[in-house]
């Protein structure tokens, strides 16, 4: 089941997100802002200012997600074997 809009104080969203409550939309904007503010004045062509906050949480997410899916692959896999014996 796929479950979205989850409260950001739901016990579900919080677990998802490693343990910690995610963040509302005010905090992703004032981390909008935030970059805005620290690539202000910069010239052109060089690398800009990131979040460190948001960076963090964005690779976490990622390994997370990529675990759960190498997750589900796995079961998918022992599923269909599982069905290939079962039929010889």
């Amino acid at each position: 089941m796929y479950v979205r809009h989850l409260p950001r104080d739901s016990a579900l969203a919080i677990d998802d997100n490693g343990g910690l409550m995610p963040w509302s939309m005010v905090e992703h904007l004032l981390a909008d802002r935030w970059e805005q503010e620290a690539n202000r004045g910069r010239k052109k062509g060089t690398p800009p200012v990131r979040n460190p906050r948001r960076l963090e949480l964005q690779s976490k997410q990622m390994a997370q997600r990529g675990s759960r899916k190498r997750a589900a692959f796995e079961r998918a896999k022992a599923r269909r074997e599982k069905a290939l014996r079962a039929r010889s």
